[in-house]
């Protein structure tokens, strides 16, 4: 089987001395077609299935040296630069966890290397299947290819790249704009912690998540309260018709023009009370008749509210005077009806 070698073009950005340092992870084979002095090659899914396999079954990490004279025949010696293992991405297979000599580091970050050339096996397509190392070298074949050291800097761009959209910045944004982003969020962090009286940001996020779901726990306790008090209010609606009922005052007929008069307030606002202030201006029936009605009473009599209508107030949150002036209302209303008309303050009566 036939060896084919290509290389990567290396050299360092100009005035850019803070990516002279030895990258930890590079490019191989980009998936596409890759132009050479030796010809062309491609490196597509097969490409990439066959490399794998090949490598997963030498179970080796995979070796840099110099010049590929560790392929030398006769052999000759060849001290390592460095060893790695392989990754598949996206875009292609990379040489990941690189572990430089500190010989290579050296030669590296001042420049005295600027090229690295995978040696591979490839098929008779001129496809890669089988990678046997990289080297470093100054005679390249690869055309037109990244500096190896300049890796280092592409990945921390992409890594600036991706605080800024962490930071919901745009692409373009300056490291001015992300570190004042960055300053703004910390001060929020830090109200978060002063608000919540603890010590970090992680004691105060869990008090943070205790109040959500306090808040959560009261929204469903209120949930429930409503229905209990809903439910009560109708027991205690039907319970003053049924007392009606036995009391003479309306009739268990629905036609009865007072009970259908008393069931319309059932789910009005206040209706408890509405309903009570109403039965109490009725009177009582003597064998399915009516008594007889009262002369209204003067218009100017004294209305008050009774002790049980004070207590229904009070639990109500609804204000006296308020509660009074509906019941003069209403008292004003059935007057004009000729209706009987009683303002017993006796407790009982409400």
């Amino acid at each position: 089987m036939g060896r084919d070698f290509t290389s990567v073009l290396l050299s360092l950005p100009k005035g850019d001395t803070t990516a002279k340092t030895p990258p930890s992870e590079f490019p191989i084979f980009l998936y596409g077609e890759t132009d050479t002095k030796k010809g062309k090659y491609t490196f597509d899914a097969e490409s990439a299935e066959a490399v794998l396999s090949s490598f997963s079954d030498y179970g080796n990490r995979l070796t840099l040296d110099y010049e590929h004279q560790a392929l030398s025949d006769p052999p000759v010696k060849a001290p390592a630069a460095g060893n790695y293992r392989l990754e598949l991405r996206d875009d292609g297979l990379y040489a990941a966890d690189v572990h430089w000599t500190d010989e290579a580091a050296k030669h590296l970050s001042a420049g005295e290397y600027l090229y690295y050339s995978p040696a591979f096996h490839s098929d008779e397509q001129g496809r890669p299947n089988d990678l046997l190392n990289i080297a470093l070298t100054n005679l390249p074949a690869t055309k037109r290819m990244k500096p190896l050291v300049a890796y280092k800097a592409d990945n921390k761009d992409e890594t600036m790249k991706t605080v800024l959209s962490t930071l919901a910045l745009k692409a373009d944004a300056s490291e001015a704009e992300a570190l004042s982003a960055i300053n703004a969020l910390k001060f929020q962090l830090d109200e978060l912690v002063k608000l919540t009286g603890k010590g970090n940001a992680n004691e105060a996020s869990a008090v943070i998540t205790a109040w959500k779901h306090s808040h959560e726990e009261a929204a469903q306790l209120k949930a429930q309260l409503d229905k209990i008090r809903k439910d009560a209010e109708e027991l205690s609606f039907n319970s003053q018709i049924k007392d009606a009922e036995r009391a003479g005052k309306i009739s268990p007929a629905e036609s009865d023009p007072k009970r259908v008069y008393a069931m319309s307030l059932k789910g009005k606002e206040d209706s408890l009370n509405l309903l009570s202030l109403y039965l109490n201006t009725l009177s009582s029936m003597v064998s399915g008749t009516s008594a007889p009605v009262k002369e209204p009473e003067a218009v100017n009599q004294v209305v008050s509210l009774t002790a049980k209508e004070k207590k229904l107030a009070h639990q109500m949150g609804v204000k006296e005077a308020e509660l009074l002036a509906r019941k003069k209302a209403r008292i004003e209303q059935l007057r004009d009806r000729n209706v009987d008309i009683s303002n017993d303050d006796d407790e009982d009566a409400a």
